[in-house]
């Protein structure tokens, strides 16, 4: 286009010791720093799903599971069971399990914009609008929601971190005899993460799950 007769390598390194030009050519990400939010004991824990993990049993048959995660603001203990779907009632009941597995309820939830929860997702300058069932629940476990928002994977660090372990499951792929055996490997995966050393607190998550009991308010009556 401006009839240069230059070598293409020679006109890349002209533009590499031209600051400004270079800076036009600059395609590198900058990878971002954000700064760690740490809670005190009992006070948040937030949700996430890893969904559609590659399952392959011994018949070569290939199924798709979901993973939800529980993950604790200051313990950093996590709850994992599989979901075969996304459905409103299935979340909630694994919240209901999980807050009933750390023998408590915390005093916030941070969530994504998950549709079976969120009817519309919070915006810059608008709440969040969550469904009217889930709104029930929220009050029912005397419990403050937290939607994300839409795009901001960091605002969930602690559980986004976290996501990266259901993947392990797939190390086992061609072993899996049925959906139980997958089941039982996942709370193998979960509990030697848990028992293991948290690289934001030096210590193990099990540990400081100990210390955080004591602050989660009590989980709801028995007909709720």
């Amino acid at each position: 286009e401006h009839k240069i007769t230059c070598s293409s390598s020679t006109l890349n390194r002209y533009i590499r010791m031209d600051d400004q030009l270079n800076s036009l050519f600059n395609k590198k990400k900058v990878q971002k720093f954000y700064e760690r939010f740490e809670t005190k004991p009992g006070v948040q824990a937030q949700f996430d799903l890893k969904e559609k993990v590659k399952i392959i049993y011994e018949t070569g048959e290939v199924m798709r599971v979901n993973v939800a995660t529980l993950t604790l603001g200051f313990s950093r203990y996590n709850v994992r069971e599989i979901v075969l779907d996304t459905k409103y009632d299935t979340i909630v009941n694994f919240l209901a399990s999980a807050f009933e597995t750390i023998g408590g309820v915390p005093e916030e939830l941070v969530i994504d914009n998950i549709k079976c929860l969120v009817d519309k997702p919070r915006s810059k300058d608008k709440d969040a609008i969550l469904n009217v069932k889930f709104e029930a629940f929220l009050s029912d476990y005397n419990l403050k929601c937290k939607p994300c928002m839409p795009y901001r994977p960091e605002t969930k660090g602690k559980t986004e971190t976290q996501n990266k372990k259901p993947s392990q499951l797939e190390n086992y792929n061609g072993t899996y005899v049925d959906l139980l055996d997958v089941h039982d490997k996942l709370k193998i995966i979960n509990a030697e993460d848990n028992r293991g050393i948290s690289q934001a607190t030096n210590l193990p998550r099990i540990f400081l799950l100990n210390k955080e009991k004591g602050e989660f308010s009590n989980l709801p009556p028995r007909r709720i």
